[in-house]
């Protein structure tokens, strides 16, 4: 709440306000992950509806018991869809909240928590219904995979069958199947997405729908009739214009797989390698890069190229990207994208994440190796012992390796929270008493009639 200085005496009441009790925790308290399951459900427990209890809400420290007294209101509101939706959320909540039967937002959001039991979701679904919460369902990991089966075999492209599909329990036979209809709809696009998906449907499911070439992907280019027709000069001149600005062979390499090839995560590595292998900077192969299956070798080779492009931005930040790669690329102590990335990867070297951050910057660099999983807790603590309310210490309270206690520390010494007991919850100020006019005292009962202080 900003404080506008009628005057001194005015001022106070809003000073009043602002640090009361309400906005006693902040919003980056809220979110952050290590935040101590004590002061999120001392957050929750003052039932209110705003950021900072939507956050905590949401926060993976949560307590169960606290995320089942919020459900048990019954009411439908932000902080109930976090609850719903946090994995901390106990599976007799989440039952409770789809016994009621109600087709809302809390109901979705409790049908698709990994906590929620196999025999709820067989009944959502038995139902027949093509809702928000059947959806929700189909794509809960607890689903057992002969309903899953006994919807997918209607042969539908529908929501429902979308959200069944998709379902890391979808048997590979199921899957096979649906790809060998032949069909180029959303179900099929799903199909060739899921992890249990045979790698043989898939190239061929790929190969008949135009997905890629159905000649020899080594070859790249496509042939065309040689045969030499009449054309007049009307159709010479268009020719001519078009072949200026567009190489219809150099075209159709660059694009012989599509987008749906490159970002499967199915893809085979050898389609991927080919792909990258033609050093091209365009979205197919920004997404072969991206891609899980890229192998390490390929990542290194587009790496070693040593551009700062988006290709090679996207490479550095790949889980398969190899260490000695990583290392190269930092050892150059560049301020770039590239360097970004790599300084975020879990595969570069920790004496190389040490050095970055012990130069004590406060750069786009440190902040993405502050971030790095496997950030150790004594530089972390180094860290947050300088004191510095800056961008490098607040991705460093939010990395989980950070030791609570320093947690803590940098917290209160910087005013996210009070420095005195969290338990009190009560802010003491000076109970001397002043002469206030009576303009004061009618804004006092103004806002003591709809604000409550204390409370």
């Amino acid at each position: 709440m900003k404080i506008v200085k009628i005057n001194n005496k005015r001022a106070v009441i809003f000073k009043h306000a602002q640090d009361s009790q309400e906005n006693y925790y902040t919003v980056g308290i809220a979110t952050n992950p290590n935040c101590p399951p004590d002061i999120l459900r001392k957050i929750l427990e003052r039932g209110n509806n705003d950021w900072v209890s939507q956050n905590a809400a949401r926060n993976p420290n949560c307590p169960p018991d606290i995320l089942r007294k919020i459900l048990e209101r019954g009411y439908e509101c932000p902080v109930s869809f976090n609850a719903a939706k946090n994995p901390n959320c106990p599976s007799d909540a989440l039952r409770m909240v789809l016994e009621r039967g109600n087709d809302d937002f809390v109901s979705r959001f409790a049908a698709e928590n990994p906590n929620c039991p196999p025999e709820l979701l067989r009944k959502i679904l038995e139902r027949g219904n093509n809702d928000l919460i059947s959806w929700s369902a189909a794509e809960n990991p607890n689903c057992p995979p002969d309903i899953l089966r006994k919807i997918l075999e209607r042969g539908n492209n529908d929501l429902i069958s979308w959200s069944a599909v998709k379902n890391p329990n979808c048997p590979p036979d199921l899957l096979r199947k649906i790809l060998e209809r032949g069909n180029d709809d959303s179900v099929s696009g799903y199909a060739v997405r899921n992890p249990n998906t045979p790698p043989d449907a898939l190239i061929k499911w790929m190969r008949e729908t135009g997905k890629i070439g159905k000649e020899d992907p080594s070859k790249h280019i496509i042939e065309y009739d040689s045969k030499e027709e009449n054309i007049d000069e009307d159709f010479e001149k268009l020719k001519n214009m078009v072949s200026s600005s567009f190489n219809l062979k150099r075209f159709a390499q660059e694009n012989y797989y599509t987008e749906e090839v490159a970002t499967n995560p199915n893809c085979p590595p050898d389609i991927l390698r080919k792909i990258l292998e033609r050093g091209n900077n365009d979205f197919i192969s920004s997404f072969a890069a991206r891609n899980p299956n890229c192998p390490p070798d390929i990542l290194r080779m587009v790496l070693e190229r040593g551009k700062d492009d988006w290709v090679s931005r996207i490479a550095a930040e790949n889980p398969n990207c190899p260490p000695d790669i990583l290392r190269k690329i930092l050892e150059r102590g560049n301020d770039d994208s590239v360097s970004f990335n790599a300084a975020r990867n879990p595969n570069t070297p920790l004496d190389l994440l040490r050095k970055i951050l012990e130069r004590g910057n406060n750069d786009l660099v440190s902040c993405r190796a502050v971030k790095n999983p496997n950030c150790p807790p004594d530089l972390l603590r180094k860290i947050l012992e300088r004191g510095n309310d800056d961008s490098v210490s607040g991705y460093a309270v939010r990395n989980p390796n950070t030791p609570p206690d320093a947690l803590i520390k940098w917290m209160r010494e910087t005013g996210k929270i009070g420095k005195e007991d969290p338990n009190k919850h009560i802010i003491e100020y000076d109970s001397k008493e002043e002469n206030i006019d009576e303009d004061f005292e009618k804004l006092k009962n103004m806002v003591s009639s709809s604000f409550n202080l204390k409370r």
